[in-house]
């Protein structure tokens, strides 16, 4: 969960929990958080999270994925060879 930033190294003063609202999205390591609309008292907004953040690299993802398939179709093939024989 983001409920803001500040430059300060303290923790936020004056939050005892409770319930959140906002955004959720991901930060560059893949991992969903919630972006709070409101900041913890103290802090300052975080940016929400945009779809110009999500890397485009489907096209890779989909090759990749037709080369194991096609690697998995090669060894499957050879197996078959070997046990006919």
């Amino acid at each position: 969960m983001d409920l803001g930033w500040s430059r300060e190294d303290q923790p936020p003063r004056g939050y005892r929990g409770g319930l959140v609202s906002g955004v959720i999205g991901s930060d560059r390591k893949h991992i969903l958080l919630l972006v709070a609309d409101q900041p913890a008292p103290g802090l300052q907004p975080s940016q929400p999270p945009s779809i110009a953040d999500i890397p485009n690299n489907h096209m890779a993802y989909a090759v990749q994925w037709f080369l194991f398939a096609a690697t998995a179709l090669v060894v499957y093939v050879i197996a078959l060879r070997r046990r006919l024989r």
